[in-house]
């Protein structure tokens, strides 16, 4: 389900920057949130997760006693999956920075052990982010997808070049989490520019493989 989700995702952003859309930025970007919930959901009922409403506010504990709103969220056991839409004609840095602020709040004050629970962050846009916001989003477990930077999720599921699958596979599997970035500490000789650098290579290969299959 994960893999058909953020394949339909990177497929509504690339769509989303291509489309010439009228009415003001209030209203275009509320439509934009719509659309990704409406996705989220569609493929969240493919599974055992259980869909939470669209801005949904997530009640547990955080370090500064305040609850935050998600633009669309899916829960599957104890594991939050959730999402933060942007779309603006010039993104900044900033809008990665405040979605993890609230992702850390809730998981700095979660106990490690069997009731514990997860975050997996997704941060949207029609348009590319940058390597600033890739880079900082690897470092923290965020996933990124804009028409420039698809998920790995949807390398893994789409190439056809078995040994770009099993290298992407096992870079995924080395990424840090946002778990292990705050229950654990971060790594000392943790390069999150080092990580942006391989994340945009294998981006490269998956994209000359996709122009090569179009001219078969």
């Amino acid at each position: 389900m994960i893999e058909e989700l953020y394949e339909a995702l990177y497929e509504h952003v690339k769509r989303e920057k291509e489309t010439k859309k009228e009415g003001s930025r209030t209203r275009l970007g509320h439509d934009f949130e719509e659309e990704v919930t409406q996705i989220v959901w569609k493929h969240a009922r493919k599974s055992d997760a259980q869909l939470l409403p669209s801005r949904h506010t997530i009640d547990l504990p955080t370090v500064s006693g305040q609850a935050h709103q998600f633009d669309a969220a899916f829960k599957i056991g104890n594991a939050y999956h959730v999402f933060e839409c942007k779309r603006q004609e010039s993104p900044t840095i900033d809008y990665v920075y405040y979605f993890n602020s609230k992702i850390l709040d809730y998981m700095l004050k979660t106990v490690p052990g069997k009731h514990a629970y997860s975050f997996r962050g997704t941060l949207i846009s029609h348009r590319e982010l940058g390597d600033q916001t890739l880079a900082y989003a690897l470092a923290y477990g965020i996933n990124i997808c804009d028409p420039g930077t698809p998920p790995l999720e949807v390398i893994m599921a789409t190439s056809r070049d078995t040994k770009l699958r099993a290298a992407v596979t096992h870079f995924r599997k080395t990424l840090p989490t946002t778990e292990n970035a705050v229950l654990q500490g971060h790594q000392q000789n943790l390069d999150a520019a080092q990580l942006c650098r391989m994340y945009r290579f294998y981006v490269r290969r998956w994209l000359t493989e996709n122009e090569q299959k179009k001219a078969e």
